[in-house]
């Protein structure tokens, strides 16, 4: 599948009725199809299994889905990214991109958790001024926590001054990714 192949199967699956439903758990409804997240799943294993021996394929087309803007093809684009071409300036741009909380966890779950590079960004991540940006680091923690069944305690408890640190943050993004972390 190639970006115009994708867009138009987001667009034949478009949904008011989940677009208005998404808009009641705070993501702005502008640049959005209501294409559920199971759909998408399904759309990313069909890319993944047509170019599975081209993964710099899978990378350009995660990145054109990503610069196409549209909610659904942010958590596309996360969903069939190769985590060994990510470099650390897409993870600055994608993470400085994010704008609602669903894309910021998607990203942690589907990419972020297998980058090596995003893992060391998270103690720089923690200390933003930007709302999606801190939650970032906080959702990797958590998924971390979950994903990586080969880490140290004494790894995640590395995460404990700033998780205490950010337990005072009074935006509501940050507070429940840090209540998650």
């Amino acid at each position: 599948m190639e970006l115009n192949d994708i867009i138009q199967e987001l667009k034949s699956q478009q949904n008011e009725e989940n677009i208005q439903g998404m808009a009641r758990f705070g993501i702005n409804p502008s640049k959005v199809f209501g294409v559920r997240i199971p759909t998408l799943r399904k759309i990313a294993k069909t890319v993944k299994k047509k170019n599975k021996l081209n993964f710099e394929h899978n990378h350009e087309l995660a990145i054109k889905l990503w610069n196409y803007g549209y909610h659904e093809t942010r958590i596309l684009a996360t969903m069939i990214d190769e985590p060994e071409l990510v470099t650390e300036d897409q993870l600055e741009k994608w993470t400085s991109d994010f704008n609602t909380w669903d894309i910021t966890d998607q990203a942690c779950l589907n990419l972020f958790d297998k980058v090596p590079l995003a893992r060391k960004k998270i103690f720089t991540w923690c200390k933003s001024d930007k709302e999606f940006v801190k939650r970032t680091a906080f959702s990797l923690i958590a998924v971390l926590t979950v994903h990586d069944k080969t880490a140290s305690d004494q790894y995640f408890e590395d995460f404990f001054p700033i998780i205490i640190e950010a337990a005072i943050d009074e935006r509501n993004f940050v507070k429940k990714a840090v209540n998650w972390s």
